[in-house]
């Protein structure tokens, strides 16, 4: 026995540092046999109350890191997902949960990084009317033109969060691609999915691309055509950038020698304007940069086409008829007079 301990404490220092490197290799080795994968797994959302909004649309997905031998870490992936349970979600900026069942990987693999908290900021939801623009992408063939284009409708109710509605005048459609059309074309679409919002009146846009080849023999522009302002609230002035557009038509020759501007009914609708006397506010907005102009040919019995107005849309600045201010000064006056009169009288009782 004391020769066995003779021979393990002869030069004990390098056998020392031989079996510290022996174990260094052995974990080393064995560290080669595993690998730590990052996977970007696919977040859902759930029970999100109808009336709240995201301010800023959340991950779709969210970083998870696992640990195993290689050949266990290549395990499908494509049905993985997270959940966020938004059952009792509220407004504000708030902290929830995110959920991720293990089971969904396999036992060999180990989950070794996982935020399973996220902040979402939430607004309460509005709906509003705004103007519907067509998102146009690509250029037609050369020789040929883009005219006018019809959206309908031209102007949807949406809803949403209630900060960003606020501040919106018109939506854009998807992207509306014209590239080698030559010829007008009617194309179904929706508002663009990069808005935080939904429509909620109707299921589709038809937005109507005008495209015809250029032909001056049978074209002409007509000028001086008035636009009329149709659905404007009583209470409001409306003063618009210019208050004619021109029209480019096409038509048979002796059509056109007997064109005349008042054939043609340009207007505006203004219904979407409204001055709220209680507030003594003009909603949305005092001021609208691009109303669409629409355009009718008001004589059946020839075969005009329209093909181009020009600009099609204008710009409109509100303002309160004097009289209404003065009715609503009057209406102050008044009421400020019977609720004295009230508190006079309330007095007097308690005397």
């Amino acid at each position: 026995m004391s020769w066995i301990l003779q021979k393990i404490s002869e030069d004990w220092k390098a056998k020392l540092v031989s079996l510290l490197l022996a174990g260094i290799f052995w974990v080393y080795v064995q560290d080669l046999q595993f690998d730590s994968v990052n996977l970007s797994v696919p977040v859902e959302y759930i029970h999100l109350p109808n009336k709240l909004f995201w301010k800023v649309e959340p991950p779709r997905f969210v970083k998870l890191t696992v640990r195993g031998k290689k050949e266990d870490t290549k395990f499908p992936t494509s049905n993985l997902k997270a959940v966020v349970d938004l059952n009792e979600a509220k407004t504000g900026l708030h902290t929830y949960h995110i959920l991720f069942d293990k089971n969904q990987i396999p036992d060999k693999v180990s989950v070794i990084s996982f935020k399973d908290t996220i902040k979402i900021d939430f607004d309460r939801g509005i709906q509003k009317m705004v103007q519907v623009k067509p998102f146009i992408q690509g250029e037609v063939p050369a020789g040929y033109k883009i005219g006018r284009i019809i959206i309908n409708p031209s102007k949807v109710i949406v809803e949403g969060a209630a900060e960003f509605l606020n501040n919106i005048r018109t939506v854009n459609t998807r992207p509306i691609i014209i590239s080698d059309l030559k010829e007008t074309f009617t194309f179904h679409t929706q508002i663009s999915s990069e808005n935080q919002f939904k429509m909620i009146n109707v299921s589709d846009l038809e937005v109507t691309v005008t495209v015809y080849k250029q032909d001056t023999t049978n074209e002409r522009l007509v000028e001086n055509i008035k636009i009329d302002i149709l659905g404007k609230d009583p209470a409001l002035n409306a003063s618009l950038s210019t208050n004619t557009v021109k029209a480019y038509v096409r038509g048979e020759v002796e059509d056109l020698k007997k064109i005349d501007p008042n054939q043609f009914h340009a207007y505006i609708n203004l219904d979407g304007t409204r001055f709220i006397a209680r507030t003594m506010n003009i909603l949305p907005f005092d001021y609208e940069p691009d109303i669409l102009v629409n355009i009718k040919n008001l004589y059946k019995d020839n075969n005009i086409e329209i093909l181009e107005l020009i600009p099609a849309t204008v710009s409109v600045r509100f303002s309160v008829k004097p009289e209404f201010l003065k009715k609503m000064d009057d209406t102050t006056i008044k009421e400020n007079k019977q609720n004295a009169d009230s508190n006079t009288e309330d007095n007097s009782k308690l005397k």
